[in-house]
Formats: structure tokens, sequence, C-alpha cells
């Protein structure tokens, strides 16, 4: 499993990655895949729903991410 960041346009620059609260979990295929066809085609053939609402999810669900933000601001 790799972390995936999602297409946040809010918190992404030029060569950087979006902030840890927009990624979801892909495996190294998928992630692949999402790199090669772009976040817009892989959302459409793949998930479920909007990238950034699967993502907000997962973050939200993640037993460790009170002490990632305490450690991490």
């Amino acid at each position: 499993m790799q972390a995936a960041h999602g297409p946040d346009k809010a918190t992404k620059g030029m060569g950087t990655k979006c902030r840890d609260s927009a990624a979801m979990p892909l495996s190294t295929d998928c992630h692949a895949k999402q790199h090669r066809v772009g976040w817009i085609s892989f959302a459409a053939a793949y998930l479920p729903g909007d990238p950034l609402v699967i993502c907000a999810a997962y973050w939200r669900a993640w037993p460790s991410r009170a002490a990632w933000e305490r450690a991490n601001g």
C-alpha cells in the first residue's frame, strides 16, 4: 500500500505533494495507474465518489491521527 495524495489544489504547489489529510491508500499498481491516467480519469473509472471526500474519510478514521497531529501540528 502507498499513500496516494489526492487532487487538492488548495495545498499543492509545483513539485510538491498536498497535505497528508488529502491522501488515500492505494496498491502500488493502482497508484502507478493513477499517476499514468491522472486523478480525474482514475476516479471516474475506479472510485465510488469524489477523491477528496474519500481521502477525508480515511483521515478521520485513521486511529493514529490525533497523535500525528500533535507531533506535526
